[in-house]
């Protein structure tokens, strides 16, 4: 059975301060509509919403977002996050991740733009690193795939950058959050967790 979390043990588990994670809360999920008939109603999260603030809180702390970007983001990039398995299943009737994204080790959400700007978004799967040397100085070599989720307006060549790339790295987050929420893994039997990322020190 899936537990529902309060506002004052999410704060706690994240390490954010109260009266933020609850402005956070209103500005990224719909009204509770049991707030408006019981009062003193505290909200109950369940494991999707409280995801989603965690999201959007680090799109706004960690990235400088604005409260109404990062909405927008959250919003745009839905329905990829969900087909890449980036939300909660209680059931457990998640189905294995098809094509290229069988061999995706971590993803992350990329945002370019600049003021005034139309933002562009792609996710970014990392399917796989090697080291290597370039006369004596060490590299590495990534392979990865990128999908589009908000495309730019323009063919051009890098023409949503406008000169300023912010990263979501949603992978990552993911297992903190799984770490602060359901440390044993009593909750999430169908959250989709990337191979990559899960002793990443997160």
């Amino acid at each position: 059975m899936a537990k529902f979390y309060n506002n004052r043990e999410l704060s706690d588990k994240f390490g954010v301060n109260l009266a933020r994670w609850k402005r956070w809360s209103r500005e990224f999920l719909p009204p509770d509509p049991l707030a408006g008939r019981q009062a003193g109603y505290a909200r109950q999260y369940y494991v999707d919403n409280a995801f989603t603030v965690y999201l959007g809180g680090r799109l706004v702390s960690d990235l400088g977002f604005s409260i109404p970007e990062a909405r927008w983001i959250l919003e745009k990039s839905h329905h990829w996050m969900k087909a890449k398995g980036f939300h909660f299943d209680p059931r457990g009737n998640r189905k294995p991740l098809k094509g290229i994204d069988r061999f995706v080790e971590s993803y992350a959400i990329h945002i370019q733009g600049a003021p005034d700007s139309k933002l562009t978004i792609f996710g970014r799967g990392v399917i796989g690193r090697q080291n290597h040397e370039c006369e004596g100085h060490p590299v590495t070599q990534v392979t990865y795939v990128d999908q589009p989720i908000v495309p730019p307006e323009s063919d051009e060549p890098d023409a949503g950058a406008n000169g300023s790339e912010k990263v979501l790295l949603l992978s990552m987050l993911l297992v903190r959050f799984r770490k602060a929420v359901d440390p044993e893994g009593v909750y999430f039997p169908g959250l989709n967790t990337s191979t990559g990322v899960e002793d990443a020190g997160a």
